[in-house]
């Protein structure tokens, strides 16, 4: 089965492909890649991948660490849109993607961005946020984690990590959580407000 990335690469007519290759010319060392696979292997080792990223403009490394932050496979490009201030079709984020897409770092994959693999760990805590919610929860005992699970209105499921998994998922849905801060006291509000 064809990785994300080379299913992309497939979709781009030829002129596309060769502009990805001026600015990743290492994808061709010898022997070159004999197909879309195997290149799309070459455009995402970590070596490679941490210099392009060393080589981009300020704009494309923080879409980056917002991407990284979101913890998953893919990102929601509206929710990315969001997370940075600008509508998914604003022409300021869509040139900055263009930016890592002419490099095979971050393409799109219907409404998702997909990212290559060495940048989800580029920032050991991405925006400031601290570790993922899904670590932090893997050290918080089971009857805690149900716990936070009935207080954010959700139904703990028989094991662990499907309770983990449906807090994750809830905590990552902004609307619910700008309702949890909305309905929070004063001092809670106050005490966020600072630490964001």
């Amino acid at each position: 089965m064809a990785s994300p990335l080379a299913r992309w690469l497939a979709t781009l007519d030829e002129g596309h492909l060769a502009e990805i290759l001026r600015r990743r010319p290492e994808a061709l060392a010898a022997p070159a890649p004999t197909d879309l696979a195997e290149l799309a292997d070459r455009l995402q080792q970590r070596g490679p991948v941490t210099a392009a990223l060393a080589g981009l403009p300020l704009p494309a490394i923080q879409l980056i660490e917002v991407i990284q932050a979101f913890g998953a496979a893919a990102a929601d490009r509206r929710l990315v849109g969001r997370t940075v201030g600008r509508p998914s079709d604003d022409p300021d984020l869509a040139a900055t993607l263009h930016v890592l897409a002419q490099r095979a770092l971050v393409w799109p994959d219907g409404d998702a961005l997909r990212m290559a693999g060495p940048l989800w760990s580029a920032f050991a805590h991405p925006l400031g946020l601290g570790a993922p919610a899904a670590q932090l929860l893997d050290r918080v005992p089971v009857v805690e984690l149900r716990r936070i699970a009935a207080a954010l209105g959700l139904r703990a499921a028989v094991d662990r990590g499907t309770t983990a998994a449906a807090v994750v998922a809830r905590l990552g849905d902004a609307d619910h959580v700008t309702a949890l801060l909305a309905a929070a006291p004063p001092d809670t509000r106050e005490l966020l407000a600072d630490a964001a």
